[in-house]
């Protein structure tokens, strides 16, 4: 059976959107190009509605602006495009693999999705495919994330469209997409700093024109000064629990899980696994093998150091706090 196919053949059932993609909707790079641009499109217009809903919302609170240098402005309407992405990348991806079990047997465990998931499928790897994209534009533009940040969308990029190309070993992509919804208490976090009323400081020129970031201090503003104004209150710290206990919850068992659930079923185990993606009669591309094998073991590692990350966050703010709560000592 190649690997461009499902089980069975691909003929037996209609691709998505096939009365719309030339070819019938099968897995070529055009219809896929297609397919996430629809979905890039779809995410860069929610995001600038996101920005008109947001200046218009808070107009009469400028110094909200005013603690914001270009990136978080962007961050501002990025992250309601990161929770949308989330829920669905969560909630279709955790019901194909744990609820309607697609890989719960030995002849499912390495292949793609079951004919009666395929349309969900597609639905939802496309749309994560082309946030990924949208994503990685406001990455560039904001011009400050952290490396793991860049490794994690490069990851899901690449791992996605190879995956909705190649169809097969999709346990290994799907199994993660619960994990998007550590988004959703990292999100509450910045709109809590950002959006709080505390130490709040008038700005020292017009908030929404961007000039002020631009330009280097000494023009703009004095460093003290522009320190002040993009002064942030405390997280919440029980916001930050929130998040650590998430990364427990979604991120950090899935890689260690996902080897011993496709061990388990695998004939052969582990070995078996390597001889179905390498072996001499393998049909997996030998590129996409590798690619498969690089992405999880950088997932795990990412995985692990996103939770330590979160972990720390919440232990430095838990310390603060109980310093801050001390009575302070008269001299």
């Amino acid at each position: 059976m190649s690997s461009h196919q499902l089980a069975g053949s691909a003929e037996e059932f209609e691709y998505p959107w096939s009365h719309i993609l030339p070819g019938g909707g099968a897995p070529t790079i055009a219809n896929l190009a297609y397919r996430t641009a629809l979905f890039t499109f779809a995410y860069t217009t929610l995001h600038f509605l996101s920005e008109a809903v947001w200046f218009a919302f808070l107009r009469n609170r400028q110094e909200v602006y005013a603690r914001m240098d270009r990136a978080n402005r962007v961050a501002l309407s990025e992250k309601i495009c990161s929770t949308v992405n989330a829920l669905i990348t969560a909630v279709c991806g955790f019901y194909i693999t744990f609820i309607s079990q697609d890989f719960g047997t030995p002849e499912t465990v390495l292949g793609y999705t079951a004919p009666r998931n395929l349309v969900l499928t597609e639905f939802f790897v496309s749309a994560f495919l082309g946030y990924m994209i949208y994503d990685l534009g406001t990455m560039i533009v904001q011009g400050k994330n952290h490396w793991t940040f860049w490794a994690h969308h490069i990851i899901g990029f690449y791992h996605s469209a190879a995956l909705m190309y190649y169809r097969t070993l999709c346990i290994f992509a799907l199994v993660y997409s619960h994990t998007e919804l550590t988004a959703l208490p990292n999100n509450l976090i910045w709109y809590f700093q950002y959006l709080s009323k505390e130490k709040a400081v008038p700005p020292t020129s017009d908030p929404i024109d961007d000039q002020t970031t631009e330009l280097p201090p000494s023009e703009a503003e004095s460093k003290s000064t522009r320190k002040k104004r993009l002064a942030l209150p405390p997280p919440n710290l029980w916001l930050l629990w929130a998040r650590f206990v998430g990364m427990i919850v979604f991120r950090f068992w899935v890689s260690p899980f996902v080897f011993y659930y496709t061990a388990t079923l695998t004939p052969g185990g582990v070995s078996g696994i390597f001889s179905f993606m390498f072996g001499k009669n393998s049909t997996v591309p030998f590129s996409f093998a590798i690619m498969t094998m690089v992405d999880v073991t950088g997932l795990s590692l990412i995985n692990i150091a996103w939770t330590w990350a979160s972990y720390k966050s919440w232990q430095s703010a838990k310390r603060k706090a109980l310093k801050d709560s001390k009575p302070q000592k008269k001299e």
